[in-house]
């Protein structure tokens, strides 16, 4: 199986509002432990000797990370899963020193390291960051905030 390459530029400071859905506050990133071997089933980033290496800042070794969502019209799944919705910092929040932003493809973006660490700790970060500069909304909550749909490239 190979992997995809969707790099398309990373970011320091958020380019336009972003959104993530999870069912918690907290976020919990499946690893790829071994880059070797086929994956048994969904994962969002690779290990190496058990660290997340910041393969953001080598756009060539990419792949995946906690995605976060450009554009509204993309959270309708939202409508019907009763996921919560965390919205992400505003445009021009500047990312802490150990974490980056990468656009990915489309209206894709995730949350990747900036240096190498452990997935606990890149779980913390991103955690503590969307805690931090976010709001955790309901479903209905975001619905009423954000009734028009809004799109990221008009402001990337």
């Amino acid at each position: 199986m190979a992997l995809t390459n969707r790099f398309i530029r990373s970011f320091t400071r958020f380019p336009c509002q972003i959104f993530r859905l999870n069912f918690g506050l907290a976020v919990r990133l499946r690893p790829h432990v071994d880059p070797a071997m086929p994956p048994h089933g969904p994962f969002d980033l690779l290990m190496e000797d058990g660290r997340v290496i910041p393969r953001a800042l080598r756009p060539a070794t990419f792949v995946h990370g906690q995605y976060v969502l450009g554009s509204i019209d993309d959270v309708c799944a939202a409508r019907q899963s009763g996921q919560r919705i965390n919205e992400g910092a505003g445009i021009g929040t500047q990312l802490p020193e150990h974490l980056i932003l990468v656009h990915e493809f489309r209206d894709h973006f995730s949350l990747q390291a900036r240096m190498e660490m452990t997935v606990e700790d890149l779980n913390a970060h991103i955690t503590h960051f969307l805690t931090m500069q976010g709001d955790c909304l309901t479903r209905d909550q975001w619905l009423h905030r954000y009734p028009q749909a809004t799109y990221f490239w008009k402001c990337v």
